[in-house]
């Protein structure tokens, strides 16, 4: 019979057992799943992509011309002050803004904006201002006389004087509508007029010399556009509807029908 020495056995089983515990730990490591951290796809370890928004969402854009289209019959007086090329007919300081009951809501919240109107040479500087609801005017004057400041519309009435270098601030926290502006004047001067449209929402805009208008982020929906020129008593809407993410170009002609008493 062969003889076995006991050390020798115990070696045996030693290395029999640390083989099979090995064996087991490299299995259970292999086997353990993937453990996705927070924000993370389980599938994939690279961090996600921030999902698109829906199509149906996506917000549109309106833009175009406001022209002003002579007529020898019955001729606009004032139309050379804001008129600068007769040929073209583009059409300065017209306020064009988008009429919609959703249009406040989807508006996101902006901080309040100053703007400035002078009393200069016994006119207001600028004539025509457009606000967001919230937004404050600080008047100046820079004559060497005695100037006032009055409005009497419902939502925004008020008057005051300013001597030269003076200023006051004025809060304009409600919205008008485009039929009614707030109409500025002088006590003292009544030549002296001004015109102050506010608005609940962003989708507004004053025209330049060349007449064009560009109105951004403009959610999809069904809307009502409205131009309106003050100082020429001209008033102008038609329906207009805003495709998720397209662009709507619309060129405005006003005439003498467009003039309103």
């Amino acid at each position: 019979m062969r003889y076995h020495s006991p050390n020798l056995a115990k070696l045996l089983l030693s290395g029999l057992f640390a083989v099979i515990a090995h064996t087991g730990c490299t299995q259970q490591t292999v086997d353990r799943p993937a453990v996705a951290s927070r924000g993370q796809d389980d599938s994939s370890a690279a961090s996600p992509k921030k999902p698109a928004a829906p199509a149906a969402s996506k917000p549109g854009t309106l833009e175009g011309t406001v022209r002003y289209v002579a007529d020898s019959k019955r001729r606009w007086r004032l139309g050379r002050y804001y008129i600068r090329d007769a040929g073209q007919g583009h059409l300065a300081e017209a306020v064009v803004a988008l009429r919609g009951s959703k249009l406040a809501e989807a508006a996101q919240k902006a901080s309040p904006a100053t703007v400035t109107i002078d009393q200069k040479d016994d006119l207001f500087t600028p004539e025509t201002v457009v606000l967001r609801a919230g937004d404050r005017v600080k008047f100046t004057n820079s004559d060497a006389k005695l100037h006032n400041v009055k409005s009497n519309h419902a939502r925004h009435a008020f008057s005051f004087n300013l001597t030269q270098g003076k200023e006051a601030l004025q809060t304009f926290e409600k919205a008008v509508s485009m039929r009614q502006p707030v109409r500025l004047g002088c006590a003292y001067h009544s030549s002296m007029r001004a015109w102050i449209y506010v608005f609940d929402h962003p989708f507004y805009q004053l025209t330049g010399q060349d007449g064009r208008f560009r109105l951004t982020d403009v959610p999809p929906g069904e809307y009502r556009l409205e131009v309106a020129h003050p100082a020429g008593g001209l008033r102008w809407s038609q329906p207009v509807t805003i495709k998720p993410g397209e662009k709507v170009k619309i060129d405005i002609r006003l005439s003498a029908d467009d003039r309103v008493e």
